[in-house]
């Protein structure tokens, strides 16, 4: 067994970092149960003898670890939610909580670095950021900013987004698909 999932400290932490229903292939609600291997982990924690309770962690573990070697269960800390978060920025997805009623992860704008600028053949701009991510300029002046420079992108009204580049009056625009 892996030495990690020995320390009950360990095992807890990574049962905090656990998403609700993670065996499920359709995202669960945030009052959803815990998958079978984080009950049997929480089951171990209000037990009171060191032996027994020990005994259960290691077996719950071992359960828990099987489950995530089979990708059963999933862990994921706050960081990569974030960053799988910004990377949906701009399309249109369900409002997933990763860590239940006390999901703190969420994206209002994003502050990145212009990689170019591409014009397509209707006269229309694609913004493209560092990350590789394409925006389409749906109103405005034509964007005109060199590589690296500063770029804003924030939620505006109704769904909509609205970039600022190296300081020049903002521009509404859309995210496309990669």
């Amino acid at each position: 067994m892996n030495p990690s999932f020995r320390r009950p400290a360990a095992v807890l932490l990574a049962l905090a970092l656990a998403a609700p229903g993670a065996t499920a292939r359709t995202p669960a609600p945030a009052d959803a149960p815990p998958a079978a291997p984080v009950k049997a982990l929480l089951a171990c924690q209000p037990i009171t003898d060191p032996a027994q309770r020990l005994a259960c962690y290691d077996n719950a573990a071992g359960a828990f670890a099987k489950a995530y070697e089979k990708h059963e269960v999933m862990v994921v800390d706050r960081a990569e939610a974030k960053a799988a978060k910004r990377s949906l920025f701009g399309f249109s997805v369900p409002h997933v909580k990763l860590f239940g009623n006390n999901d703190d992860v969420e994206i209002k704008a994003i502050d990145t670095t212009l990689a170019e600028v591409r014009s397509r053949a209707d006269g229309s701009q694609v913004i493209v950021l560092e990350d590789g991510s394409r925006w389409l300029q749906t109103d405005g002046p034509e964007v005109s900013a060199r590589r690296g420079v500063k770029v804003q992108i924030v939620t505006a009204a109704f769904g909509s987004f609205f970039a600022t580049i190296d300081g020049q009056p903002g521009h509404r625009v859309m995210r496309l698909p990669n």
